[in-house]
């Protein structure tokens, strides 16, 4: 995940969390929309990160995530091909009433993410790939890192038909 490319991000969207702990290690490496809702996955150092912002202007996340990546293979969850992976889950705030799980590994990110708002999800830029889940199911499904790890990812996960 230390190696993903670094994309540019329109705004401020880490002014809470510079607010709080600045880092010159963050750097986002991917973006997609799901309705109103933005979703940034970044790095900082040994660390995984998630920043749900409402396109409407609010300033502050409704929902903001990071865990650290195992330091070891016997560390952590294999529940994702590309792992293994230590995780972190929150509700977020406001209307869309937000949910997610981040995974967060050494060569791989795997984001699930669910609201109120089941648009279909934009293009996602960087090094992101994403499927929605099976039909009934408001889970948008996230892969962050290489194509490799991402295909490998995505395979594994149920999908819509």
């Amino acid at each position: 995940m230390q190696k993903a490319p670094e994309i540019s991000v329109s705004g401020d969207p880490f002014s809470a969390l510079d607010a709080a702990r600045p880092s010159a290690d963050r750097r986002a490496v991917g973006e997609l929309r799901r309705g109103a809702d933005r979703l940034i996955a970044y790095t900082e150092g040994h660390r995984c990160g998630l920043q749900v912002i409402r396109s409407d202007g609010e300033k502050h996340p409704v929902l903001s995530l990071d865990t650290a990546m195992p330091k070891n293979d016997d560390q952590g969850s294999n529940r994702f091909a590309a792992g293994p992976y230590l995780k972190s889950t929150a509700t977020g705030s406001g209307t869309s009433k937000p949910w997610a799980s981040m995974s967060c590994g050494r060569n791989a990110m795997v984001i699930e993410y669910s609201s109120q708002d089941t648009a279909t999800p934009s293009k996602p830029r960087g090094s992101v790939s994403a499927i929605e889940g099976p039909k009934g199911n408001k889970t948008l499904y996230v892969a962050v890192g290489d194509d490799k790890a991402r295909k490998k990812i995505l395979a594994s996960l149920p999908r819509r038909p």
